[in-house]
């Protein structure tokens, strides 16, 4: 088993933000901050038209128009930097108990430009074993992933400028297919909406049965599938179990179809452990007209090594040694 637990941010910015900051409060100053911007871009979308409707609220729908022309003329573009200075900060302040990445093997360990897709799950609330663990890497890192996201994710205000600030870019086809063809590393978490929807705290559940597109796009350009499971995804926050039918009728229509919080409001709660398994990849062949049936295959070929990476490491890093993941 190959373990790796990142220690490469320069010296002067391990230290916390301010002399008199301690490790713990810079994790929840970086991850609360990102958390709140995601959620506050939501909130505000959602309820602009609701505001106006219901008390002539309009404040709301200007800023978005306003902000619909200034994306015209302007397109924030990747900024390094950025992403590599709140990687630091949360490699040296873990917000939670644990922060680790596992390679179940060398084999698992991708290298630069290796047309690999990171395949990423649970999605739970808030994708955050991707924030907390394989953002921060520096083995991800230096394999330089993108991670692909909703299109609609990047088209919302202020949460959009900061994905795209961190290599961010839209799980389109056309994208998909255009950095495919360069054999750049990608992440996606398959699950999307759907998968936060079926969201039940201490439970392990992925949204994978019918998300065969990126193993068709796979197999054009002769990918490797790299499953990776993050334990501990399903315990940081409670949120809503009922009325599963509409939550996942309104993922599908890429509108946020959970409801969760913790005993930190907003905030995941820190007295937990995340650890990401990384797996070792699935070669797919080069097939450029692939038939549904070979798409079928190498589906399921997928979602057997990710039930075998749960399964041969959920005894080491479940809260339930004989939990039992649930594929829908």
């Amino acid at each position: 088993m190959y373990r790796y637990t990142p220690s490469w941010a320069p010296h002067f910015l391990l230290h916390p933000l301010h002399p008199w900051a301690d490790m713990k409060f810079v994790g929840f100053l970086v991850l609360g901050t990102f958390t709140s911007i995601w959620l506050f871009s939501c909130a505000f979308v959602i309820t602009s038209i609701p505001l106006y409707v219901l008390f002539n609220i309009s404040l709301p729908l200007k800023t978005l128009a306003l902000y619909g022309l200034l994306r015209l003329v302007w397109t924030p573009k990747a900024w390094p930097a950025f992403r590599d200075y709140f990687a630091v900060q949360l490699e040296a302040n873990p917000y939670f108990n644990t922060q680790r990445v596992v390679f179940q093997s060398d084999l698992a360990v991708p290298k630069l430009d290796g047309s690999t897709l990171m395949t990423i799950f649970p999605h739970g609330a808030m994708t955050t074993g991707w924030t907390v663990n394989l953002n921060v890497s520096r083995i991800i890192r230096g394999a330089e992933f993108e991670l692909l996201v909703a299109p609609i994710l990047l088209r919302t205000p202020f949460i959009s400028e900061v994905l795209v600030w961190c290599s961010t870019g839209a799980a389109s086809k056309r994208n998909m297919r255009e950095l495919m063809s360069k054999g750049k590393n990608l992440a996606l978490v398959p699950g999307g909406f759907e998968e936060a929807a079926i969201y039940r705290q201490h439970e392990y559940g992925v949204f994978i049965d019918k998300r065969k597109g990126f193993v068709k796009y796979a197999l054009q350009y002769g990918y490797k599938i790299s499953p990776a499971f993050t334990f501990g995804e399903e315990s940081i926050y409670s949120a809503v179990t009922s009325a599963q039918r509409l939550r996942l009728a309104l993922a599908k229509k890429q509108a946020p179809g959970i409801l969760f919080w913790s005993s930190f409001g907003w905030l995941p709660d820190p007295d937990n452990d995340l650890v990401t398994v990384v797996g070792n990849p699935v070669q797919l062949p080069t097939i450029h007209h692939p038939t549904r049936e070979q798409v079928d295959k190498y589906h399921n070929e997928v979602v057997v090594a990710l039930h075998t990476l749960f399964e041969t490491y959920k005894g080491e890093y479940a809260r339930n040694p004989k939990a039992v993941l649930k594929i829908y």
